[in-house]
């Protein structure tokens, strides 16, 4: 049994952060990546979760203890943005468990943070970038027509229509030999 306990405790502490919180929001047990991440608990008494890490999902309905109370029993998992210990907004994915009492009933949440703030960003610099390409492409004053490998259209731009007379709902109903 020591042995057992050992292992998953090596386990836990070599894990990303990892957190467990009551049906109070209190955290009971956080490891050392948690703390290194949202800020040290060891000398806190008692923290609520919404005080260590504030994000978007607290106090809404998909907080994960909200989540636990309704009746989730199965693991879930949400992308939220969440402040760090030194206060800058970072976007995890949050793998979330019920914690269960001997008995079967839900007394927490297990919850594991993967932080994904570089993917969000680069997430966010590509949806610009589509947008301003999109934006050169409707602003143009030449007609562009894009086609598929059989020549059906799938786009043109307002130049496009006025150059061949048709709508666009016209024109993405035809093909390039039409």
């Amino acid at each position: 049994l020591k042995e057992k306990s050992r292992e998953l405790e090596n386990i836990f502490e070599t894990s990303g952060p990892i957190c467990i919180t009551d049906m109070d929001y209190n955290i009971i047990r956080a490891n050392k990546a948690y703390e290194e991440t949202f800020g040290d608990l060891l000398n806190q008494e008692r923290i609520k979760c919404h005080d260590s890490r504030l994000g978007t999902s607290c106090n809404t309905e998909v907080c994960p203890v909200q989540m636990v109370k309704k009746g989730a029993s199965e693991p879930f998992a949400q992308e939220v943005e969440k402040s760090d210990k030194d206060g800058n907004k970072k976007w995890f994915i949050i793998n979330s468990k019920p914690y269960y009492d001997d008995s079967g009933t839900p007394i927490g949440v297990i919850e594991k943070f993967q932080d994904i703030s570089e993917r969000k960003e680069i997430e966010n610099h590509l949806v610009e970038s589509e947008k301003r390409f999109r934006s050169y492409i409707e602003n143009s004053p030449d007609g562009i027509f894009v086609a598929d490998s059989e020549g059906n259209y799938l786009d043109v731009n307002d130049a496009g229509t006025k150059m061949t007379g048709y709508s666009k709902q016209e024109l993405l109903k035809l093909n390039i030999s039409d």
